[in-house]
């Protein structure tokens, strides 16, 4: 199937997990590298006052939601956390996919860690490089919104085997600008790039992201890629950027 949508789009937005890179380099690679690192990491770390405030608040908004998390995971000592029940807690957030902008904060700061001294390396689908630089080449931007921290995304795509793709890249957000599923999200990256919402064109596997993304507008597509959820076929769907014409 191929969709002629390209010539009236200015923008082309990417989600990451399952559109450009596989679920699985997500959640067994990155994840299980910042489980396996989070306690050393928040050891060697502690003194940091960007460390401190993220755990201070995410320790605060736990304690506040008594449904989200078992209270021997939230007791706390000395400035308002210790570095074990921090790193259980964070831990935890991360088997249970948590979204939280503290901890996408320092699981970034873990990766990049992990990105500087080579046991990790970022991993794209293939078609990922050639239409990144087809789209470039055409006059489009290419923006990435994920949950990951702008510090991760960045990352993935400094480091991959195709080289950097980080050139093709002309904006990057992340839940600071909102829930994904949110509409009003999309609404903030419209107004951020200055741009009509319908020259705006948004990749990902996520059929609420799609619905959230193209309530405001936004040209939305649905991307089917090995190994992600199974779903219905319908004329919206692709499972490769080449089908995009």
């Amino acid at each position: 199937m191929e969709l002629k949508i390209l010539d009236s789009i200015d923008v082309v937005v990417l989600d990451i997990e399952g559109t450009t890179t596989p679920i699985d380099f997500v959640h067994k690679t990155l994840f299980k590298y910042a489980r396996l690192n989070m306690r050393d990491f928040l050891n060697k770390n502690k003194n940091s006052g960007i460390i401190r405030k993220a755990l201070d608040e995410i320790m605060r908004t736990f304690k506040d939601n008594e449904n989200s998390i078992s209270n021997e995971l939230v007791g706390s000592t000395g400035h308002g956390f210790s570095i074990e029940n921090a790193a259980a807690m964070l831990n935890h957030l991360i088997d249970i996919d948590s979204k939280a902008p503290q901890l996408k904060l320092i699981e970034g700061m873990i990766w990049e860690e992990g990105y500087r001294n080579g046991r990790l390396k970022g991993e794209v689908y293939s078609d990922v490089p050639v239409f990144m630089k087809k789209w470039a080449s055409l006059g489009k931007d290419i923006c990435i919104y994920s949950s990951g921290s702008i510090l991760a995304q960045k990352l993935i795509f400094s480091t991959t085997k195709y080289g950097d793709l980080t050139s093709y890249i002309t904006g990057y957000f992340d839940t600071g600008t909102g829930r994904k599923t949110d509409p009003e999200s999309y609404g903030k990256i419209a107004a951020s790039l200055k741009k009509d919402p319908g020259r705006i064109l948004f990749l990902s596997d996520s059929q609420a992201e799609i619905n959230a993304a193209a309530s405001k507008g936004f040209r939305a597509i649905m991307v089917q890629r090995d190994g992600n959820p199974d779903m219905n076929a319908n004329p919206g769907i692709v499972s490769s950027f080449s089908e995009i014409a």
